[in-house]
């Protein structure tokens, strides 16, 4: 991702469909000396299935995915809605080497989509 010009910007940065096994939703930028924090301000979850769902989202650096990371876990979503978590400035950082995961009961059936800023 280049953030040439638009450091700071809140742009998107990721769209994933969930499988029922923790998937990556977005790793934190790694490649220059100095420092590189992505900052999530929103986290957008669709649940485009014509029942009712649930969803667990994990962030974190190393280590097995538990409770103890969790952001939230088996959060139930309606038919066909979606609704976002709001995360205001700066964001929830996701630094260097930090990865934010998502499963979901059913595959393919939840979509998370996340817009956010990367400050250098």
């Amino acid at each position: 991702m280049s953030v040439s010009g638009n450091e700071g910007a809140i742009l998107p940065l990721a769209q994933v469909v969930l499988g029922t096994s923790d998937t990556v939703i977005y790793t934190g930028l790694s490649g220059s000396t100095a420092p590189i924090v992505t900052y999530v301000n929103i986290l957008w979850i669709a649940n485009t299935d014509s029942n009712d769902r649930t969803f667990t989202l994990h962030y974190w650096l190393t280590g097995a995915l538990t409770v103890s990371n969790s952001l939230t876990e088996a959060q139930s979503i309606k038919a066909n809605t979606s609704f976002y978590y709001n995360f205001h400035n700066p964001g929830l950082p996701i630094p260097t080497g930090y990865t934010l995961y998502g499963k979901a009961d059913s595959a393919a059936k939840i979509t998370a989509t996340i817009f956010g800023s990367v400050k250098i």
